[in-house]
């Protein structure tokens, strides 16, 4: 009985991260886009630094699995496929920043450039800490379970 409650409460949550980060980056790149180079970096940075809540709402969807005894090889392999998804995002949109990086680069104004750095610095870090931690435990969840 506890454990259907806590599976409740999960399926609850992940839905709120879920629907509220597609709703945040929905907005962000369709109703808020602009055709310049230093909107598209902005949102990058952003949807970088949403993708915690993506991954906390895949945890939660796998918690939900857990505690709700419905556990099934096709609904594990469905977290895992959604981290390795994830996980490929992240990339794309670190490998987009780091070319929006060399194009704004010499346009940025000399006392902005130490911030300018920074926070792609930044940005590519958690892209990176992003990959190596979703793409292993993604392919782990892939892997055909031993008897």
């Amino acid at each position: 009985m506890f454990g259907a409650h806590v599976a409740l409460g999960c399926w609850a949550a992940a839905a709120l991260f879920g629907l509220g980060t597609t709703i945040d980056s929905g907005v962000l790149w369709l109703a808020q886009h602009q055709p310049t180079v230093e909107w598209e970096f902005v949102a990058l940075t952003r949807s970088i630094d949403a993708v915690p809540r993506a991954v906390l709402s895949v945890a939660l969807v796998y918690a939900a699995l857990f505690f709700g005894g419905r556990s099934s090889m096709l609904g594990y392999r469905l977290v895992a496929a959604a981290l390795l998804l994830i996980g490929t995002i992240s990339a794309a949109l670190g490998a987009m920043l780091v070319m929006d990086y060399f194009i704004i680069v010499d346009s940025v104004a000399p006392d902005a450039v130490a911030v300018f750095r920074s926070t792609v610095f930044k940005a590519l870090a958690l892209v990176t800490m992003y990959v190596a931690v979703l793409f292993p435990l993604g392919l782990l969840g892939l892997r055909r379970p031993r008897s």
